[in-house]
């Protein structure tokens, strides 16, 4: 069962409210008196400009009432997101994802149209800054470590420039000493770029040593058709020598169940982008190159020599949390070490 915090609530940043109240009260003078601007002085203005100045004044007064309105409140499991418009509630165990968007929070329900948070826009964050949508996510996910891990996870990569802003990171390049540890580096540094990750073209090694699953999944996504080119340029294993996934450009609705040995890695749902994902992690073994790219075109992660050496362009916070599980690898820290910045 999981347990709630107390209530939170959400509003527009004070400084836009402060602004929709004291904007219209310093231009007051001026559209009532523009002699003040060196107009000339009518002692009897004409109505037309009394019916602009007043419907101006109501535009302001319907923005004020707009900025001191939105809000969003979490409490004892319960949601409840108010926009201009309306007013919509619903409980927090049937919200299956939090994504930042530009407009504003967007809640992704079971059985239901998603629902935007005007509230809480998702501008891209200065850099080491913790993005508001993230505490959101958290107060729905309740206590419950697995619940904020898929509500937190699921953040689509188009549009969406918050925690894992591109303009903001930084290239860095990891080598391991121990397949395992190496391997465990390398998934977790995936499952953290996950959220901007759109494309990946894998360059796969000889297949001789892989469970016969993965082998039978690759086979199944490769086709017929390119097995037989590629048996024809003489692959033994009869599967192509490079592999393309496409990670799509949100994540998917689903339980994420248990993750094995992947550890916190987001999006594993049942969406056909997260069945991908889940791929590329159990490949990353075996491959002689990966690169992933965002939807726009950046290239976020580059994986050499079956994880012995690789690049990943990463937030302040990325490096943080990847820096700490190459510790808990076993793996020295300079074993991730700054490669050069590199725009996005």
């Amino acid at each position: 069962m999981v347990a709630w915090r107390s209530a939170r609530t959400w509003r527009a940043r004070g400084w836009i409210r402060v602004m929709a109240v004291a904007l219209p009260l310093l231009l007051l003078p001026v559209a009532v008196w523009p002699s003040l601007l060196g107009a000339a002085f009518q002692v009897d203005p004409p109505p037309s400009r009394i019916a602009f100045l007043c419907a101006t004044y109501l535009g302001f007064a319907v923005v004020a009432w707009v900025a001191f309105r939105l809000r969003i409140t979490v409490s004892r499991g319960v949601v409840r997101v108010t926009n201009a418009g309306r007013t919509t509630v619903f409980e927090a165990d049937d919200v299956l994802a939090v994504q930042p968007t530009a407009r504003g929070v967007r809640f992704v329900i079971e059985g239901r149209d998603p629902v935007v948070a005007y509230a809480v826009p998702c501008p891209p964050p200065n850099p080491g800054q913790r993005p508001r949508w993230l505490d959101v996510a958290e107060a729905v996910a309740g206590e419950d470590p697995a619940r904020v891990v898929i509500i937190r996870g699921r953040a689509p990569a188009r549009g969406v420039r918050s925690a894992s802003a591109d303009a903001h990171t930084t290239a860095y390049r990891f080598t391991g000493a121990g397949l395992e540890a190496e391997v465990a580096v390398c998934r977790r540094a995936l499952g953290l770029l996950r959220p901007r990750l759109h494309e990946v073209v894998v360059t796969l090694g000889p297949a001789d040593d892989w469970p016969p699953e993965l082998s039978a999944e690759v086979a199944a996504r490769v086709g017929p058709r390119r097995r037989r080119r590629a048996r024809q340029h003489g692959r033994p294993d009869r599967l192509p020598a490079d592999l393309t996934l496409d990670l799509g450009s949100r994540g998917g609705h689903g339980d994420h169940g248990d993750h094995g040995d992947h550890g916190d890695l987001g999006d594993l749902g049942d969406h056909p982008s997260d069945a991908t994902f889940a791929l590329l992690l159990r490949l990353t073994p075996w491959v002689v190159a990966l690169e992933a790219r965002s939807l726009t075109g950046v290239l976020a992660a580059a994986v050499f020599d079956r994880c012995r050496d690789a690049r990943f362009l990463l937030t302040a916070l990325e490096h943080e949390d990847l820096l700490a599980t190459v510790v808990e690898s076993g793996l020295g820290p300079q074993s991730l070490v700054l490669d050069g910045p590199r725009g996005a």
